[in-house]
Order: C-alpha cells, then sequence, then structure tokens
C-alpha cells in the first residue's frame, strides 16, 4: 500500500457504472505520521431491482428483491520515529454478498398469512498488520511485525408464515458458518556483509485457529399448537494450530553469470497432536 502524504491532504473519488471508490490521505504529524484510507463499494444490486420490481409488476401478492455486492476498505498509518525507525499498521477488511428476499402472502377462509423466504450466502475477510522497521546500519536492517487475519464464510436461509389474525407463525430457519483465526509474530533481517552476499535470516510463530462448520437450526410452532420453537446448533469441534519455523539463507553472487542461493529451513507444527518438526536444507 501507499505510505501516505506526510505533507498535506489530499484526496481522490471515482464513480462508476456499478461501482465507486474513493482515497483520502495526509499528516497526522506534519513530516512524521501519515494516514491513507480507502474504500470501494458496487451497486450492481441496488441498480438491478428496478428491473427486478418490472419482471415481478403482475405479482400483485408479493414484493422480491436480490442481488449481489462487495465492499473493501483499506487503512494505514506511518510513523517515523528516525531516519531507522519506522512503525506501520495496516488494516484490510472486505465482504461479498449475494441474497434475495421474497415477501408475499395468501388469503385462506378470510385469514390473511404473510409469507417471508430469504436467502443470503457471504464470505469475507478482516486482517491487520503492526510493522516495526529498524536500520541498524548500512548492512543490516530488520522487519518485526504482528499480524492478525480473520475469513468467514456463512450461508442463511430463513422461511415463515405468520397468521395475521392469531399472531402465530410456522418458522424453518438454517445458518451455515465456518472461518479461519491467524495470530503471526515474525522478525526477518537483512544482511549485507559485502562481496556479492545477500544474507537473510528470521523466525515466525503461527496460532490458527480453524472453525469447521456450525449449522444452527430452528423449527417453529404450528399456527394452532402453543409450543417454544426448536433451536438446535451442531456441528465440528474447533481446532487449533500452532507452526513455528526459522530459516537463514544467503544469495551469492559467484559472477554476473553465476549465481548460487543456499540456505537451512526450520519447522515446527502442532494441529491437535503431538508436534512433528522437518529440517530442511536448501541450494540452487
Amino acid at each position: 500500500m501507499k505510505e501516505g502524504n506526510d505533507k498535506e491532504v489530499k484526496g481522490e473519488l471515482s464513480i462508476g457504472l456499478i461501482s465507486s471508490r474513493f482515497s483520502l490521505e495526509g499528516p497526522i504529524v506534519k513530516d512524521k505520521t501519515s494516514f491513507i484510507i480507502s474504500g470501494r463499494r458496487t451497486y450492481l444490486d441496488i441498480l438491478a431491482q428496478p428491473f427486478i420490481k418490472i419482471a415481478n409488476k403482475n405479482d400483485e401478492y408479493g414484493n422480491t428483491t436480490a442481488g449481489y455486492y462487495f465492499y473493501d476498505l483499506n487503512a494505514k498509518v506511518n510513523h517515523k520515529f528516525s531516519e531507522k525507525s519506522r512503525l506501520y499498521f495496516s488494516s484490510y477488511m472486505g465482504r461479498d454478498k449475494a441474497y434475495s428476499k421474497d415477501d408475499n402472502y395468501y388469503v385462506t377462509d378470510h385469514i390473511r398469512y404473510d409469507n417471508k423466504d430469504e436467502m443470503g450466502i457471504g464470505w469475507g475477510n478482516i486482517t491487520s498488520a503492526l510493522r516495526w522497521n529498524y536500520v541498524f546500519g548500512p548492512k543490516l536492517f530488520s522487519n518485526t511485525t504482528l499480524t492478525f487475519s480473520n475469513y468467514n464464510f456463512d450461508v442463511k436461509e430463513e422461511y415463515r408464515t405468520t397468521n395475521t389474525k392469531t399472531g402465530k407463525y410456522s418458522e424453518d430457519y438454517f445458518k451455515y458458518i465456518s472461518g479461519i483465526k491467524d495470530y503471526t509474530a515474525k522478525i526477518d533481517f537483512d544482511y549485507y556483509p559485502g562481496g556479492g552476499h545477500e544474507v537473510k535470516f528470521g523466525a515466525s510463530n503461527i496460532w490458527h485457529q480453524f472453525k469447521p462448520g456450525v449449522n444452527h437450526e430452528k423449527n417453529g410452532s404450528a399456527f394452532d399448537v402453543e409450543s417454544a420453537p426448536q433451536d438446535t446448533i451442531y456441528g465440528n469441534a474447533d481446532i487449533s494450530g500452532m507452526e513455528f519455523s526459522a530459516f537463514i539463507e544467503d544469495n551469492f553472487d559467484i559472477s554476473p553469470r553465476l549465481k548460487l542461493n543456499y540456505g537451512l529451513h526450520f519447522r515446527c507444527s502442532m494441529f491437535n497432536k503431538p508436534i512433528t518438526c522437518h529440517f530442511n536444507h536448501v541450494h540452487r
């Protein structure tokens, strides 16, 4: 992402046929701290509504809407402690959504029954990173990073019929939710000792939280029976995992026509099981 202007505030706005976007950047503390924020959204779902209404104009007992859209938002703050030390914080949020809604009614024995049928599917990400860049000298600098990410996916369907005279209703509801969360800490070093060598080394640790899937179901009462809806939640248990890795490698320019890359990589992982470790060496 761009660093953000640390001298003056600037903004951009773009309006298109199916989407619009904006960005705003500027200084928080001039020449030291800057920000940038940007976002976009599609509105094809909004533009499609008049056409959907035309297609259903002969349906005097109902109203149907449907659509798809996505949006995302980016933000970043950059602070300069000194010429050797900088701190960055960035965040991203985005989501896609497809949906349909159908509201209608029917009359039986002079009693009106309202129907509501709603379906949707959505998925999205939230991720954030805090990074500290430090220059030890002309030959060595480092990046220390903390990150968080959260992905989720859900499917929903709801159907309800209501007796407008008694207020009683019958309901069928289903929702499925799954997702993945990651928490990461890592540090990387770049070292240039000279003589054609470019050495990189570092370590990282990732904590995973997997949500394989949870189902939520409801079955409502009948119109003429006083009974509580049956509410059931079931699904797979969450899975946790840990991954630790460390590495060192060297890119060595032997000559203008010959380059050698060699290194070592160590990794340990644990996913609700005994820990397993791998040690690899590579050269090219």
